[in-house]
This record gives C-alpha cells, sequence and structure tokens, in this order.
C-alpha cells in the first residue's frame, strides 16, 4: 500500500499541519517562555536616573545577546488595584536620524530616554522589550526591572 517514504512524507505533512494549528493559539504563552529561556537582552542596568518635567529620564547599558530585530518597548507604571498602566515612553533623535532601530549584539549604551512617570512610580514599574526573531511571533523579554 504505502512505501516507508510516502509515510514518512504524510507524517512529516500532518506534523507541519499540526504545528501549523497550534502555533496562533500559543503564541503568548510561546513568546514568554522564549523570552525567559532565549531572552534578546540581559544585564540591563539604569544609569543616570533623574527627575525631569513629568517624568523621568535616564540612559541603559544591556547585553543584547540575540539579532533579533527591535519592534518596540513597552514601560508600565503599577496603579492602584494592582493593575498596571502603559506610559508614554520617548526615545529622543536627531531630525535627521534614519537609522535603523535595532542594534547589533553585544554591550549596548543608549541615549537618554524621558517617560512619563515619577521617580517612586519608575521604580515600581515594568518594561517589556518586543523583537522579531523568526517568524512565528514576537519574541518578548522583560527590560525592567
Amino acid at each position: 500500500m504505502f512505501q516507508a517514504s510516502d509515510r514518512l512524507a504524510i507524517n512529516f505533512i500532518a506534523s507541519a499541519l499540526f504545528l501549523m494549528a497550534i502555533t496562533p493559539p500559543l503564541a503568548p504563552l510561546m513568546q514568554e517562555v522564549e523570552g525567559k529561556l532565549l531572552p534578546v537582552i540581559t544585564d540591563m542596568q539604569i544609569i543616570d536616573l533623574r527627575s525631569d518635567g513629568d517624568g523621568v529620564s535616564f540612559r541603559t547599558s544591556f547585553n543584547k545577546v540575540r539579532g533579533c530585530k527591535f519592534v518596540g518597548l513597552t514601560w508600565f507604571k503599577q496603579i492602584p488595584g494592582g493593575l498596571k498602566e502603559r506610559v508614554a515612553i520617548d526615545f529622543p533623535r536627531a531630525a535627521n536620524d534614519e537609522s535603523d532601530r535595532t542594534r547589533p549584539t553585544g554591550e549596548q549604551v543608549t541615549g537618554r530616554w524621558w517617560i512619563g512617570m515619577g521617580l517612586e512610580d519608575f521604580e515600581q514599574s515594568t518594561a517589556w522589550a518586543r523583537h522579531v526573531c523568526h517568524p512565528l511571533y514576537e519574541s518578548v523579554t522583560q527590560f525592567y526591572p
């Protein structure tokens, strides 16, 4: 009936279809698991934290350990009831700077960033970096603390 090579091809196709079917519903879980097991960024430190108008400004240092494309950074502050509120973050760039925001792997130091929260809120805040490392989903790494 079927030869061994036919069975192998059928098993391969069935496995591929199964993986394609389960990837979308599992993507949120896989993002977090990958971010913990294979983080894109490690050893992040805040440098020169200052109160700055209606927020705080600072520089960071970190080690980028995977060559993934930067998508974004999301910062949250704690609010009453154990909830988190997304806050504004500004990455100032020169008007003529059209360079890619994706950094190479290795030790990095950022320019001054500004976030819309006070110093007390900043100490209780969390941040998540999103990168594209492969075509299945975005990789999410806890950036701060």
